[in-house]
Formats: C-alpha cells, structure tokens, sequence
C-alpha cells in the first residue's frame, strides 16, 4: 500500500492502527483524532501525521500524510469530478428498502460505505450489492459531478 489513513472514533485504536501500518513499512500514515494534545504528542512521536478532527477535510489529510515526502498536495485531475453525497435515509426516501446495485445504478456511482445505527452507535458497514438500504442510514455515495443533481433531487435540494 501507498498510504494508510487510521480513522476510526476511538483516538487509541487510530494510533495503533497508524502505527501498525508505519510498522508493516507504508512510509505515509496519518491519522485522525479527536483529542488535539493527543495531535501534539503524537507529531512529537514522528511515526505518523496526525490530524485534528476539528480541522479535517480529506485533502488536509492527504496534504498532511504527504508534506514530509512529496512536498504540496494537489488533487489529481482525473478526480476533480467525482464528489461524495451523503444520504440520510427517513422513511419516505426512494432508497429505503432497495438494494445497493439498484441505489447506486440509479445514480450511476458506487456506495462503498453505510452508516448503520446498532445499540445507539453508529457503524460502518462496507455494504455488498445485495445488502438492503434501511430506515436510518446514511449512505454514502460517490459519483460524478455531473450526476449531482440527480442526487439534490434525492436529498430534497
């Protein structure tokens, strides 16, 4: 691997977990937390880039992992037309009760992540094509800039 970002919600598991892949020799780690001394002493360390997660968007995240190697960050052209749409899934929205295949042709993009609430947490789930799309997830869906409003229409916008 090239780069490993740690980004759970438990501060301890994202060290471990940055300074596991810095052990299995992926040179750029970072990750992100929630405890800002935590930043401090982990940048003091020098394993890994941590991140605040007060100040976080993906490209300071890539921008931090690759400022010690690459110099500045810049965002690839092939994706500056892909965006991420979150979906809040109410009771009457179009995706509550299909499948991911059929969500994510709709909108001609791909769902690799959903958000389901279980015993009052929020988990990640890396969603298969079958999986069904309930009541009360946030969906995560990637797709092309162009299809996006298509995705406002969705969302209400």
């Amino acid at each position: 691997f090239d780069v490993a970002i740690a980004s759970m919600d438990d501060d301890n598991r994202n060290i471990a977990m940055a300074m596991q892949a810095s052990d299995k020799g992926i040179s750029r780690s970072g990750l992100l937390l929630k405890d800002t001394a935590l930043v401090e002493a982990v940048k003091r360390i020098g394993l890994t880039r941590p991140v605040s997660q007060r100040q976080i968007t993906i490209t300071s995240i890539l921008r931090a992992i690759h400022f010690g190697d690459l110099g500045d960050f810049s965002v690839p052209t092939s994706l500056k037309d892909v965006v991420i749409v979150l979906f809040h899934i109410d009771e009457n929205h179009s995706f509550k009760g299909t499948t991911v295949n059929k969500a994510s042709s709709r909108l001609r993009g791909s769902m690799p992540i959903i958000f389901r609430e279980e015993d009052q947490e929020s988990k990640p789930l890396f969603p298969d094509g079958d999986m069904d799309i309930k009541e009360g997830d946030t969906v995560v869906m990637v797709l092309k800039q162009e299809y996006l409003s298509l995705a406002d229409e969705l969302n209400g916008g």
